[in-house]
């Protein structure tokens, strides 16, 4: 980095995020290459999945009709009802997309932190939400907390970026 350049011109180097990320991905795969049964939440989404197939609503199979699954945002679960058209009922490629969406909010918690307060710190809260057992539980199994946290992580990225721009005259 030359004297004049800022902080926030310097783009991350990627070997400490590949090393975040390995991290993350090894503590990750024991657990779903051990846990091949359905969790109860997921066999909700999974019901609810094969009811947006066959009628085009979120419906849980309970009673003659159905009822209307009110207590979820949908998007996730025409997502996920997209995603079993592409890969079936099959649990462990479904439970790798949640594994890739966790994947990223790490490397976005990486980036976002490098950015603001340098890569050392960008490594430390990379490592810290790459270690956390709560969010390595709901890193893999079908919920809707992974994508949720990436939707508001890349939410934050892109404020910072455009902090970091300079203003347009009007």
């Amino acid at each position: 980095m030359t004297p004049t350049a800022s902080p926030t011109t310097k783009r991350p180097r990627l070997w400490p995020l590949a090393a975040v990320l390995l991290l993350f991905l090894a503590l990750q795969l024991p657990p779903i290459l051990r846990v091949s049964i359905v969790q109860y939440d997921e066999s909700i989404f999974l019901d609810i999945g094969r009811n947006i197939h066959a009628t085009g609503l979120p419906l849980r199979s309970l009673g003659p009709e159905g009822q209307l699954e009110l207590d979820q945002t949908p998007l996730y679960l025409y997502l996920l009802s997209g995603l079993m058209l592409l890969f079936g009922e099959n649990l462990f490629a479904l439970r790798l997309v949640t594994l890739l969406a966790a994947a990223a909010c790490v490397a976005l918690v990486y980036l976002i932190d490098g950015r603001a307060r340098g890569e050392a710190a960008g490594v430390v809260a990379g490592l810290l939400l790459a270690v956390n057992p709560f969010f390595n539980l709901y890193s893999f199994f079908l919920r809707m907390e992974a994508f949720a946290c990436l939707f508001v992580l890349l939410a934050v990225y892109w404020l910072a970026e455009d902090e970091g721009r300079p203003a347009r005259k009007q």
